[in-house]
This record gives structure tokens, sequence and C-alpha cells, in this order.
């Protein structure tokens, strides 16, 4: 009798023993939680950032194509709290320089990169460099890049940030696209 209380007593496990576990299992997540977001959050910018070297592309290709000039506007706007950026693409009806609205035709929809900002942090640069936060590209017939209303120079860069890394402005949070103004290349870094 005694033998069969004995072996149903290591049998189980002790209220210690449970509460050990679930604190090791605690500590664990709460060390593993940020960065599992912080790898998440890459994934959505790296998908946002491509999203928006696909709109560029789509814009050089078309200008190039029909041999216009082709804008691709940015603007930050908030859509039910949360930032955004939209770029929306627009050509020339007769193949000038003037933005006139009038002279314009809506290429596509607005492309909505919900939840990511461009930023004010910026690598450092290059002679010849512009930065942007906000404004319009412009794609001539040649397949050359410019900032409208601004001087020329040999690059554009535009930063980009998810909406929730703004507060902590770590390198590792951005991504950058780079345009050369004379070829319309176009490249994305991670710093």
């Amino acid at each position: 009798m005694q033998k069969s209380l004995r072996s149903e007593q290591s049998a189980a496990f002790s209220l210690v023993e449970l509460l050990t576990v679930v604190a090791v299992i605690s500590i664990l997540s709460a060390l593993t939680a940020p960065l599992l977001s912080s790898i998440f959050g890459a994934s959505g910018l790296s998908h946002h950032t491509y999203g928006l070297v696909d709109a560029f592309s789509l814009a050089r290709d078309h200008a190039m194509a029909r041999n216009t000039f082709v804008w691709a506007e940015l603007r930050a706007v908030e859509k039910n709290g949360t930032a955004t950026l939209s770029v929306v693409i627009s050509e020339s009806r007769d193949g000038s320089t003037s933005f006139d609205p009038a002279n314009r035709t809506i290429l596509n929809r607005t492309a909505d990169l919900r939840g990511v900002a461009l930023s004010d942090w910026r690598p450092a640069g290059v002679e010849g460099t512009i930065d942007i936060k906000e404004g319009v590209i412009e794609f001539n017939p040649r397949g050359e890049v410019r900032v409208r209303g601004a001087a020329f120079g040999n690059q554009i860069r535009l930063a980009l940030v998810e909406e929730r890394d703004r507060a902590r402005p770590l390198p590792q949070n951005y991504s950058v696209v780079s345009l050369a103004s004379l070829t319309g290349r176009i490249a994305v870094t991670r710093p």
C-alpha cells in the first residue's frame, strides 16, 4: 500500500516547480517580444519601401514610353489617426513641364502607404544630394529625375520610417530610397 502512494507522489509536479517553469517562460517571452516586433516591423517597412520604388519605376517607365513628363506627388497625410504617405502619379497631357492641374492626368489611384512617413533623419550625404520630406518628383522623357521647384542635384533621397518608430530615431528603423538624377536609377539602402 505504501509503495503505490509513493509512486503517485513522484508522478506529479509540485507547485514550486510549476511556478518556476511559468516564471522562466514569462521572462523569455518578455525578452524576445521586442526582437520579434522589430523583425516584423522591418518586414512592413520593406514592403512599403518597395511599394514606393514600384511607383517611381512606373512613373519613370511611363515618362520614357510616352515621351512626356510624369510626376510623383508625395503627401504626408493622417488617415484614421495613422500617418500615411500618399503617392499620386500623374502625367502631362500635352507633353510640357506645366504642372497645372488642367494639364495633368492621374495615371493610377493614390497609393497609400499606411503607417509610414518620410523622416527628417538622413544618412551622411554626398555633395549634390537633395533630401526631401514632401514634394513632387518629376520624371522627364529621357528618364531623368528631379525634385520640382528645387535646384538640380546629383541624387534625390527619401528616408522612410514606420510611424511607431518615429519616437526612437535609430538608423536601423529606416530605409532610404535614392534616385540618381541623370540616370533615374533607383536604389534602396537600410542603414
